[in-house]
């Protein structure tokens, strides 16, 4: 990373993995994602590629989803499930569940600090709460009870929070390290293998239950009617996963793949070659750019011209996250209903630091103390 950061285009060759060239020119990043819109070639989640490979019954019928996936194949997943996921008029239907699961959030923030008036140190466990009890009700219009006191360790929320870690922390040993997983199945293989094939079944089962609704519905209804992605959108409500059954050219276990990727992660991947993160806290493209200056993104940008490729945190084009506008609909429901609510205040003298694994996360106590505004 300092290499990157110190001469801008390195070329890396990292054991166990082909050779990497890497840059923080934006300009370079601007025509390496330009020229890759629909072709990309990634290398990372080959483990992930490897546990569909060989699941049971071959039930993804070599197909392993968007994050695995390069070139043609990945275009043709890519390509039907934009209208769904990325259009902000479809993704604006699914505001009000999320808003009621933030609300919920809130209340249980209160319960939190009722004791010492402060969050607990584990306040990191109760966000991803928060953020799985959304994708639940927007991947699977289902309430997941993520955000209900005292779970048992038995119930279902406790059991796909226990995958969902596993899914991360199988990844962390596998993408994160050299690639010994190639060559026999490493603890860190075997727990994402577990914990996905737990994700897959309850996964299979909602879209088991999902396929026979939309077989009722269509029975009920005019058979004549075409039932396109548009059409149900505009309808009512239901969710990404059955308006993913409802596209054309989509087949349940690329539906399934979506689904399960929307729970752990929900995002699309950019390859590491472009170093954004580098190139968006250098001097050259942002004065002072560790300092926490949000005026910057005005529209008269007081600190001058930004290069529209020097800050992607979603990437760029069709290959932008196809996670984002989910991801920033809940981000801006969140900041608003908190802070109409609540004054927050950090509580610690240490600076935030933050842990690079398979995604970015905070390495210092989420320390927050909420003082409700009335």
């Amino acid at each position: 990373m300092a290499l990157v950061q110190k001469y801008g285009i390195v070329k890396l060759q990292i054991i166990g993995m082909p050779p990497m060239v890497c840059t923080t020119n934006p300009d370079d990043i601007e025509v390496f994602l330009k020229s890759t819109l629909e072709n990309p070639i990634r290398i990372g989640f080959a483990c992930l590629k490897s546990v569909r490979l060989r699941a049971k019954d071959n039930y993804f019928n070599k197909n392993t989803g968007l994050l695995s996936e390069n070139g043609d194949e990945w275009w043709r997943l890519r390509s039907r499930v934009q209208v769904p996921l990325l259009r902000p008029k479809n993704v604006a239907m699914y505001l009000p569940a999320v808003d009621g699961a933030t609300n919920k959030f809130l209340d249980r923030i209160d319960l939190l600090q009722a004791e010492t008036g402060q969050v607990p140190s584990d306040f990191m466990q109760e966000i991803y709460k928060w953020a799985l009890e959304c994708i639940g009700l927007v991947a699977l219009n289902r309430e997941l009870g993520c955000l209900e006191p005292n779970i048992s360790p038995d119930a279902l929320p406790a059991q796909l929070i226990r995958h969902i870690n596993g899914i991360f922390s199988g990844f962390n040993g596998t993408e994160m390290n050299f690639p010994f997983w190639k060559y026999f199945r490493t603890p860190s293989y075997t727990k994402l293998e577990t914990s996905h094939a737990a994700a897959l079944e309850l996964t299979a089962g909602a879209i088991r239950e999902a396929q026979a609704r939309l077989e009722e519905a269509k029975a009920l209804g005019d058979p004549n009617r075409q039932l396109t992605v548009v059409r149900i959108v505009a309808d009512l409500y239901i969710s990404i996963m059955e308006t993913l059954l409802n596209t054309e050219g989509l087949s349940r276990s690329d539906v399934a793949t979506m689904i399960i990727d929307m729970l752990f992660a929900g995002v699309d991947t950019t390859l590491a070659m472009s170093f954004n993160g580098v190139t968006s806290r250098m001097e050259e493209y942002f004065p002072q750019p560790l300092e926490f200056l949000p005026q910057r993104w005005q529209r008269d940008r007081p600190y001058g011209a930004i290069h529209p490729f020097a800050s992607l945190p979603f990437s760029h084009g069709t290959r932008i996250c196809i996670g984002k506008r989910l991801a920033e609909q809940e981000m801006y429901t969140i900041i608003i209903r908190m802070l109409q609510k609540y004054t927050v205040t950090f509580e610690s003298d240490e600076e935030m630091k933050v842990k690079t694994q398979l995604v970015l996360k905070p390495a210092t106590q989420l320390a927050f103390k909420f003082h409700p505004r009335n």
